[in-house]
């Protein structure tokens, strides 16, 4: 708990009063040093936290909150739910025991587990209200260290009341809560949004994320070693821009141009207002070669959408290849482990009309054994719309037609259209069929 909530510490505060008023001798003694040890054991990181949290104290001023009516009812219902009501009479009700007599008549009775618990409740709120007003402190969500005590004393109240009144409470109770969604919040697929880059990236890339709500989700499926989505290779850099925005603010501003200007590769992620690494990427001579846009159906504004862009130094070398049509082949790097030729492409004049990109594998004896055909950037960059000087990135994953042995293989690029009499490659700037982009070794595939 206080891990999660460094404010949960304020539940010592609500122990310690309970072992000063309703303990004595010895009890108390052994209770202040159980006490005293516990803070000992927490006070470097408490200490560690709350540094951190002064430094941060800009970022959390947006998120903070003044105690008012409005808040007050936020807090209610999220604790309580819309039955709030109900449950803070339950809660109340449950401060006390009451004993049933034969004569009909009720008399109260106080155990000792009731005021622990109703410290546990109220010292952290009023010193949570009380520090608000110097540091910006008040957060509902971070209030949930009174949760525990909440359910005890609720059910406490529960069972204050006899059958069949109990039994009939807890049924509405249940099925209120399984029927109700009250803080519903649809969150964006991170694992398919992650798969967009672990599925392309290669060692060399790098690949930055900046999202406003937090990069912790997006980090977890970016990190994780599992299929889905497939694991980043060992060479890909990972750098979660939102994170080092909160806790190296002083060093943020020179850092992003150094790492960035140390890449030829760039993939970013991005759902912020925050345009830092745009503004970069544009004045170190990156350039736009893909987009992919994730749809989220939800969150606090509606549908949104959530970016991934890829960006590009143009290599200062020679094309792979170069086309009749203007089209240039500027780089080609073939994964064998996905048959995945990654392609870079640009155009020296508009081009008018769709292309389609052919990669071929082709055997020792110049057989197809693997191939995939597509508009560029899987149908989402026809060439019709493409802009002198700008790279398209393009992969195109191979499918094996035969199972392939081991030995030598060709690796060629066409271009070509469709027209009424059938296909139409166009030819290379010196006049062949296709580009030979590398000659490599396979091993057997299973």
């Amino acid at each position: 708990m206080l891990y999660t909530h460094y404010i949960a510490a304020f539940a010592l505060a609500a122990q310690c009063l309970y072992i000063t008023i309703w303990t004595r001798g010895k009890t108390r003694l052994r209770a202040c040093a159980a006490l005293f040890l516990s803070l000992m054991a927490l006070a470097p990181w408490l200490i560690v936290i709350g540094w951190r949290q002064v430094e941060n104290r800009d970022a959390h001023m947006a998120w903070a909150f003044d105690l008012t009516g409005a808040l007050l009812h936020e807090i209610a219902v999220n604790y309580f739910s819309g039955q709030w009501a109900l449950m803070i009479g339950l809660l109340a009700l449950g401060s006390a025991t009451l004993v049933y007599r034969r004569d009909a008549s009720l008399t109260l009775r106080f155990d000792q587990l009731t005021p622990l618990l109703l410290l546990w409740l109220i010292a952290p709120f009023c010193l949570t209200i009380l520090v608000n007003e110097f540091l910006p402190f008040l957060q509902p969500h971070r209030l949930n260290q009174w949760t525990p005590a909440i359910a005890l004393l609720i059910a406490c109240g529960l069972a204050n009341i006899r059958q069949p009144i109990r039994a009939f409470l807890v049924a509405v109770i249940v099925i209120y809560g399984i029927t109700q969604i009250e803080f519903g919040r649809a969150q964006p697929d991170w694992r398919h949004i992650a798969g967009l880059t672990t599925r392309y990236a290669v060692a060399g890339d790098l690949i930055l994320s900046d999202i406003a709500s937090g990069d912790y989700p997006l980090a977890y499926y970016l990190r994780r070693k599992s299929s889905a989505p497939p694991a980043l290779d060992s060479g890909v850099r990972y750098e979660a821009l939102q994170l080092q925005r909160a806790y190296e603010a002083s060093t943020y501003e020179a850092w992003l141009p150094r790492l960035l200007d140390a890449q030829q590769t760039v993939w970013l992620l991005h759902w912020s207002s925050d345009r830092s690494a745009f503004n970069w990427l544009a004045e170190l001579d990156f350039k736009r070669s893909a987009h992919y846009a994730h749809r989220h159906d939800g969150g606090a504004n509606g549908e949104s959408l959530i970016h991934v862009y890829r960006y590009d130094r143009i290599p200062e070398v020679p094309p792979a290849a170069q086309f009749a049509n203007g089209m240039i082949l500027r780089s080609a790097r073939l994964d064998q482990a996905d048959l995945r030729l990654d392609t870079l492409w640009e155009t020296a004049r508009p081009l008018g009309r769709d292309y389609l990109l052919s990669a071929k594998l082709l055997d020792a004896n110049g057989v197809l054994v693997a191939q995939h055909d597509s508009q560029p950037q899987a149908n989402q960059r026809p060439t019709s719309g493409w802009q002198v000087g700008d790279p398209i990135y393009s992969p195109q994953e191979m499918q094996a037609l035969v199972r392939l042995a081991a030995g030598n293989y060709q690796v060629i690029a066409q271009v070509y259209t469709i027209e009424a009499e059938g296909f139409r490659n166009v030819l290379t700037a010196d006049g062949r069929e296709f580009a030979l982009v590398e000659e490599i070794q396979l091993g057997a595939t299973p």
